[in-house]
């Protein structure tokens, strides 16, 4: 995750995506628990870490499980999931019709 990578801040009923380096102590982060349940925690201490390597996930709802259990949006540097998701639909309709045809094939 970056800076810019949107994370879910609020409550579960109430949240928004904001930029990761926005987030502070106290705010309310969505994360999974050890039973992989969505829950509401605290932020309690933000500390910088540098690694090597690039991911770049991509999912079809635009969010995912990730660092440290932080529920995070696949997008990056535009400050908008619903924008973001908006502007990779054709790639998520791409995909679609791809699986679509080859579960078709298999079957045929």
């Amino acid at each position: 995750m970056t800076v810019k990578h949107l994370v879910l801040s609020g409550t579960f009923k109430k949240y928004k995506t904001v930029y990761a380096k926005k987030i502070n102590i106290g705010d309310n982060l969505l994360v999974s628990d050890s039973n992989n349940t969505i829950v509401e925690d605290s932020v309690v201490q933000i500390k910088p870490i540098i690694k090597t390597g690039v991911y770049a996930l991509f999912t079809k709802v635009g969010t995912l499980a990730a660092v440290n259990d932080i529920i995070v949006s696949c997008y990056a540097t535009v400050d908008s999931q619903s924008l973001a998701h908006w502007a990779f639909l054709p790639v998520r309709l791409v995909w679609n019709i791809k699986q679509s045809l080859f579960r078709f094939l298999e079957y045929h």
